[in-house]
């Protein structure tokens, strides 16, 4: 098992991971007919740009193939304001989930943001989402919840921080 920088040339690979996330950790949370229409080639381009201008930190098994990703920078929101940095995603397949490759990439997403300045964290986590017990166990705080709509369902959110 490796944790490496991933390449532009992967977009495809890392949009099949997040799709295929997705699709069994979401699944009885979000909306089926939302995951049902989730589809890797339409998330391609936009992992592309990802990949030219942000670092996204790629996990391979011992087969060599990629099976999780996470990236990070500075925070999305103007809410928060002790908070500088945010985990954007961390997404691995189910079969390859608790083997430590979570804990793997979300540190280092978090020496990434360490050296570009970025001192504190926010991550956004579905309510229902086993992630919770994840960003729980690694010191996350609950600071707040919000809820947002996805394909007509309402969801609760937890904001985590780390300072």
């Amino acid at each position: 098992m490796q944790i490496r920088h991933a390449s532009v040339e992967e977009a495809a690979a890392i949009a099949d991971v997040q799709v295929q996330s997705w699709q069994t950790t979401y699944r009885g949370i979000v909306p089926a007919s939302y995951l049902e229409a989730m589809k890797p080639e339409n998330r391609i381009g936009k992992w592309q740009q990802i990949l030219r201008t942000q670092p996204v930190f790629a996990a391979d098994n011992e087969h060599g193939q990629l099976v999780g990703f996470a990236h990070g920078g500075p925070k999305r929101t103007e809410d928060y304001p002790d908070y500088d940095g945010e985990l954007y995603a961390v997404y691995l397949l189910e079969q390859a989930q608790r083997q430590g490759l979570g804990t793997a990439l979300f540190q280092a997403v978090l020496h990434d943001l360490h050296d570009r300045g970025m001192a504190s964290l926010l991550v956004s986590v579905l309510a229902e989402n086993p992630a919770c017990r994840f960003y729980e166990a690694h010191g996350a705080q609950l600071i707040d919840t919000t809820s947002l709509t996805i394909d007509g369902a309402q969801l609760e959110e937890r904001i985590y921080g780390w300072q």
